[in-house]
């Protein structure tokens, strides 16, 4: 019995370093930030979070970027809607916003955001310790209470070298 306990405790002090390494316990810093209008190019999405249409979707477009000579960045809006997530559904928008580039190429939808004041997590992109976007969420409503304000009802995700940069535009006095 004497052990399991040996066991179980090195298991957890394990975890536990593991986590420390990586910056799990790192503070996430919620950043009020001016965001600036984009717009992207990419397609509408609607289903299952897991769906591998999902996933050759944004592996398309990965590629989109890494082989263009434009310089770009893979974009994924996220509607909030607690209702759909809870059945394991989401509705995105997932594309490319071109630092250069002012038309979309071929068959691309387009998105324009409007640009505004947003509340931004800059995060380390280790899939151990990253926090779930209903955390996330729920830090930026608190942020932006504090602030007198509301969520815009969508987030955006941009994918930059070895970070993940989650913004959460605020709605502004004319929605």
């Amino acid at each position: 019995m004497k052990k399991y306990f040996v066991l179980g405790g090195f298991i957890v002090i394990a975890g536990v370093l593991i986590n420390y390494i990586l910056g799990g316990f790192d503070p996430l810093n919620a950043e009020v930030v001016e965001q600036p209008a984009m717009v992207l190019y990419g397609w509408p999405y609607e289903g299952s979070y897991k769906s591998a249409a999902l996933d050759e979707q944004v592996e398309k477009l990965r590629q989109m970027v890494q082989q263009s000579p434009d310089s770009g960045t893979l974009t994924i809006v996220n509607y909030l809607q607690p209702e759909l997530e809870k059945k394991g559904m989401v509705r995105q928008f997932t594309g490319i916003v071109w630092q250069q580039r002012q038309t979309g190429t071929g068959a691309m939808d387009t998105l324009q955001l409007a640009g505004g004041e947003a509340i931004r997590f800059r995060l380390k992109i280790r899939p151990l310790i990253m926090p779930t976007p209903e955390k996330l969420t729920r830090l930026a409503a608190s942020k932006a209470a504090q602030m007198e304000s509301t969520l815009a009802g969508y987030s955006i995700e941009q994918y930059v070298n070895d970070a993940l940069i989650v913004t959460f535009p605020l709605k502004t006095t004319s929605e």
